[in-house]
């Protein structure tokens, strides 16, 4: 139990890096270990408890749908945070040129809620991707 909570937050933490790294957009006020905390708890909290609850309901729990369903969920939880977490702001960001496989994608603008749309699918698609490195135990 306590190592299925320590490792949910580690791959949290791991993916919200990853957001902040690739998108950024994300102000998270004077005390940002704390705000980081918070929001390293929360995704933590979604991603613990999101199999169960869609196994509940009914919906999938596996597959690209399940990857659809958590994207939603991770999209609805950072844009209701800055509501909770006062020092917490999803402000506008600007995506790098990347190169990938020789192809250039061009750098981007993106408003506040294309950030939060982008952040959430850089930490779903990371969370999950770790998750499937450990495998299932």
């Amino acid at each position: 139990m306590i190592r299925w909570v320590l490792r949910s937050l580690l791959v949290a933490y791991v993916s919200v890096s990853a957001a902040l790294f690739v998108v950024g957009g994300w102000d998270l006020g004077d005390n940002r270990k704390q705000t980081l905390s918070l929001i390293v708890i929360s995704i933590a909290l979604l991603n613990m408890f999101i199999v169960p609850i869609l196994k509940v309901v009914g919906l999938p729990s596996e597959g690209l749908s399940f990857i659809f369903l958590s994207f939603v969920l991770t999209l609805v939880t950072v844009y209701i945070l800055p509501m909770f977490l006062l020092s917490f702001k999803i402000v506008e960001a600007d995506l790098a040129q990347l190169r990938i496989f020789g192809y250039v994608l061009p750098s981007k603008h993106l408003e506040p809620t294309m950030t939060a749309v982008y952040s959430a699918l850089v930490v779903s698609l990371t969370y999950h991707f770790i998750e499937w490195l450990f495998g299932k135990r």
